[in-house]
C-alpha cells in the first residue's frame, strides 16, 4: 500500500489495507514464518511540509519458537509515531525525508520485526521443555564433570 505525501491534507484517519502476500514477500526474518492478519489504524496529520503518521494496531503472525523451532501463532502490538517531510532541509534522525512515496507495507513489516521479542516462544514454553537438550546455569556448569577430567592426573612433561 503506497501513500503519496502530496495527497494528505490536514488530519485524516484510515485503516491499513492488509495483504498477506505483500508482507510475506518482504519477510526475511528468521523468526517469522508468515503474516496471517493485521488490524492497524493510521491517524495522519499534515502541517505544511511535515506529515505525522500515528500507527497502532495488532499483527497476527506464525512464528518459529526459539526454544523448540516449532511454529506457533502470536499477536504483536504496534504503537508508533513516524514523521515525514518532503523538504530535505527538515530531515533529521526523527524526521524522514521522502520525495513523494511512502510504502506502508515496508513500514508495517519493519515495525513488526522490531517489535518481536528477542526469543519468541509459545506461552508456557521454557528451556526446561526442550527435549534432548540440557541447559545449565554457570553455577551448575562448575559442578558438572568433563570427559577430560581423567587427563588431569597425567604428567605430559615427562
Amino acid at each position: 500500500m503506497k501513500l503519496k505525501f502530496s495527497t494528505f491534507k490536514g488530519s485524516e484517519e484510515f485503516v491499513y489495507d492488509f495483504k498477506s502476500q505483500k508482507l510475506n514477500e518482504l519477510n526475511h526474518s528468521k523468526d517469522i514464518i508468515s503474516f496471517n492478519d493485521a488490524s492497524i489504524n493510521i491517524c495522519s496529520n499534515k502541517v505544511g511540509e511535515i506529515l505525522t503518521l500515528n500507527i497502532s494496531g495488532k499483527v497476527n503472525l506464525t512464528l518459529k519458537s526459539a526454544y523448540t523451532f516449532k511454529p506457533f501463532e502470536d499477536e504483536i502490538s504496534i504503537e508508533e509515531e513516524l514523521i515525514y517531510t518532503n523538504n530535505p532541509d527538515y530531515e533529521t534522525e526523527e524526521v524522514f525525508y521522502t520525495k513523494e512515496d511512502i510504502d506502508l507495507d515496508e513500514i508495517i513489516y519493519s515495525l513488526t520485526v522490531v517489535s518481536l521479542p528477542t526469543n519468541p516462544h509459545k506461552k508456557g514454553e521454557s528451556t526446561d521443555t526442550i527435549e534432548g537438550i540440557k541447559i545449565l546455569k554457570e553455577e551448575d556448569l562448575e559442578k558438572e564433570s568433563s570427559p577430560f577430567d581423567i587427563l588431569s592426573d597425567i604428567d605430559f612433561d615427562s
